[in-house]
């Protein structure tokens, strides 16, 4: 009895019926093998058939070249092959004429070969073929040969460029196999062709083709019976996992599912039955783990796009209108360094309590991100989004309390409205991602709505991050120079190097607006370093070129001068280019000086003052330098922002802030220069203060570096402004 059952459930196993399905595969394979010899078949005899078409043309060009008499040549390929036949002396239209001579050098060929040889002669004027031997006779036992081909002919093509033929040809009554090779006058052109053939094409592919007629018949009934038989095996084989994968789809749906079926069967899929019920039961653990976030007990980011997607997918159906706000809390990651891990926890999980209890009941909260939350707001109007988005932002700006301290928090949210923002749910998430990246920039919390700016700004910026990345390492940028004019002789005090790039596509970009994108995308190392070393090259061609152009300002961001090995970078590229380390000047801004105390900025500083170049502060005056540490650093020069210079020939106060700046620099003992002068009144006022130089519009613009020799001869002999005592102050 316990063998009956093990043979039952042999039976009953998908073993057993894999192993029918696997003899119907067989079969399919004996079947192919079949196929495959019907293949065999006719490449050989396609094989059997180039080489008599071979044998043809070669047994042609030996009787022609050894007769005694032969008016042709015969000129062959590497491998022995005829190529082509050349009348060894006259014209064609002399030697290619109906004789008995080329009457019997065709039956000879023809006796030879076993098939029919026909001769033809190339008529220029009309451009065909014509016929002058054959070895095809008519009813009567005639030669025929006005028989004429144009450019229809499979072979007429080949032989204008003389080539040789080797395929089928038309007849009268069907196609014969045939080799063509051309005859060449004296020089070189086709003159003619001589056309060896060995059977009608049938004939020679009747017995592959009559193989091929029976395995078709064969192979379609074997295919049929087998298809047949072998589906309906696979069907009842198979009906049983089709009922179990309706089950998982209705369960993963969240449609309502009976028992599951099966469950009693002794073969595999009654396990897999068992193990689908047991999964079933497990369902809802399942989806709190998928969905839920394990910190704040409100849902996760997959929670929230499922939710969307139904939502999304809702609004489509019936219309109606919803709402995203993406909400970030600024500088989180402050919490967490000052107060522990621990402590930022408790921040979000009260954060996600306090938002919570601003949703309605259809509203859903998701932690989107480590410290931003999104909440969806179903039925919702553009102004429903920004009240939620203030009752947000107002809710977090209450205190929390960390122990015995208190912090008060910012958030920045984004809104996004559905479906007028995004029509789908990755569109949607990344809308409201930019929205509040966008409100981030903008300052701490500050609330954005979507705008179809956004998408274009960022898209446009990501163009011009991997256009910018192209660029610098093909060498497409470029640097204009601006002069600094010395006030007393209104020679060149230096020239101030700046970056420009001429886009193939969007034409001139402006610097302030590819250099923050090569801060942010960490290109600013490879700019500066490219501004570096061309102004050092520029500087030492001036210089052999005898133009004395005092000093070379190059800028360097916070983020390069930061770099590991600066100061080794510059020394490297006045050495690469032979320039005296006193030609060149580098210009820091005041953001330098957030800790000014800082001994590696000292030290930075130290070492690029021994290479013996001038450091210069920019922007003097527009940051938060510390005059104290600064009479300490080594800067042998300030820049007067423009802030300070627009005005000052109109406006006394400006005019004595300028002067007071003016003798602040004087007094640590470095030069001074003025940047932004654009009328001839500050220029005038500028000259009165005592400052050094002066660098703006009003001597120059920017220009290439092969302009600067002729600008700095025209400011030169300008006519210096006049005194400020002349101009009326109010």
């Amino acid at each position: 009895m316990t063998r009956w059952a093990g043979f039952q459930t042999y039976l009953r196993s998908l073993s057993t019926k894999g192993t029918l399905v696997l003899s119907v595969i067989v079969s399919l394979a004996v079947l192919a093998m079949a196929e495959l010899g019907h293949f065999e078949l006719n490449r050989e005899t396609e094989r059997h058939i180039a080489v008599r078409l071979d044998r043809a043309a070669r047994a042609a060009a030996a009787m022609i070249a050894s007769g005694p008499s032969t008016l042709l040549t015969v000129t062959r390929h590497g491998d022995g092959a005829p190529r082509a036949y050349q009348i060894r002396s006259g014209s064609a239209a002399e030697v290619l004429v109906p004789s008995a001579r080329f009457d019997s050098l065709v039956e000879d060929i023809a006796r030879v070969n076993q098939g029919f040889v026909n001769l033809f002669r190339f008529d220029a004027a009309d451009k065909t073929f014509e016929r002058i031997a054959t070895t095809m006779r008519g009813p009567q036992g005639e030669y025929v040969r006005t028989v004429r081909f144009g450019a229809s002919h499979p072979a007429y093509a080949l032989l204008l460029g003389t080539r040789a033929f080797v395929g089928e040809v038309p007849q009268t009554a069907g196609w014969r196999l045939a080799s063509i090779v051309p005859i060449l006058g004296e020089t070189g052109e086709v003159a003619g062709a001589l056309a060896v053939d060995v059977g009608w094409s049938t004939d020679l592919w009747r017995a592959a083709t009559d193989l091929g007629h029976r395995i078709a018949v064969a192979s379609v009934l074997l295919l049929i019976t087998v298809a047949c038989f072998g589906s309906f095996l696979m069907f009842r084989a198979m009906y049983p996992l089709r009922v179990i994968a309706d089950y998982a789809r209705r369960l993963a749906a969240h449609e309502p599912v009976g028992p599951m079926p099966y469950r009693d069967r002794h073969d595999e899929v009654g396990h897999l039955a068992i193990c689908m019920d047991e999964i079933a039961g497990m369902r809802a653990r399942l989806e709190r783990l998928a969905y839920i976030d394990s910190l704040t007990g409100f849902a996760n980011r997959a929670r929230l796009e499922h939710r969307l997607d139904e939502m999304i997918r809702e609004i489509h159906k019936d219309g109606g209108e919803a709402g995203l706000v993406l909400l970030g809390i600024d500088n989180f990651r402050a919490i967490n360094d000052v107060f522990g891990l621990a402590a930022g926890d408790g921040v979000l999980v009260e954060t996600a309590r306090r938002l919570a209890a601003l949703l309605p009941s259809r509203g859903l909260l998701a932690r989107h991100g480590a410290d931003e939350f999104a909440l969806l707001l179903p039925s919702a109007t553009a102004a429903d989004l920004s009240d939620l988005a203030e009752r947000a932002a107002a809710c977090l700006r209450q205190p929390f309390a960390i122990g015995r301290a208190t912090v008060h928090l910012d958030a920045s949210a984004g809104i996004i409205r559905l479906p007028v923002d995004a029509a789908d749910t990755a569109t949607a998430l990344r809308n409201a991602h930019i929205t509040l990246n966008r409100a981030k920039q903008a300052g701490r919390g500050r609330i954005e709505t979507f705008a179809a700016r956004f998408d274009r700004e960022v898209l446009r910026r990501a163009e011009l991050e991997r256009d910018l990345r192209a660029a610098i390492a093909a060498g497409e940028l470029l640097l204009h120079f601006q002069p600094q004019v010395r006030i007393a002789d209104l020679g060149l005090h230096g020239v101030e190097a700046l970056v420009r790039w001429d886009h193939p596509r969007l034409g001139m970009v402006p610097p302030a607006e590819f250099i923050p994108v090569a801060e942010d995308a960490g290109l600013i190392g490879e700019l500066g370093a490219f501004v570096l070393d061309e102004a050092c090259r520029t500087g030492r061609q001036w210089l052999n070129a005898g133009f004395d152009f005092g000093r070379i300002s190059v800028n360097v961001s916070p983020l390069q001068f930061w770099q590991p090995n600066f100061a080794g970078s510059v020394a490297e590229a006045l050495a690469r280019h032979d320039l005296p380390a006193a030609r060149l000047c580098l210009e820091v801004t005041e953001t330098l000086f957030l800790d000014p105390n800082a001994a590696e900025l000292r030290e930075m500083l130290a070492a690029l003052n021994r290479i013996g170049v001038h450091l210069s502060l920019d922007d003097f005056g527009a940051g938060c330098s510390s005059l104290s540490s600064l009479s300490d650093l080594p800067f042998t020069q300030i820049k007067i922002d423009r802030l300070f210079v627009r005005g000052i020939d109109t406006d006394l106060r400006h005019r004595n802030l300028f002067i007071g700046i003016v003798a602040l620099g004087h007094g640590l003992g470095m030069q001074v220069v003025a940047e932004g002068a654009e009328t001839a009144g500050e220029v005038a006022t500028i000259a009165d203060s005592g400052a050094n130089a002066v660098q703006g519009f009003y001597f120059a613009r920017p220009v290439p570096a092969l302009c600067v020799p002729l600008e700095a001869e025209r400011i030169a002999h300008l006519t210096p402004p006049a005194p400020v005592s002349r101009l009326r102050i109010v």
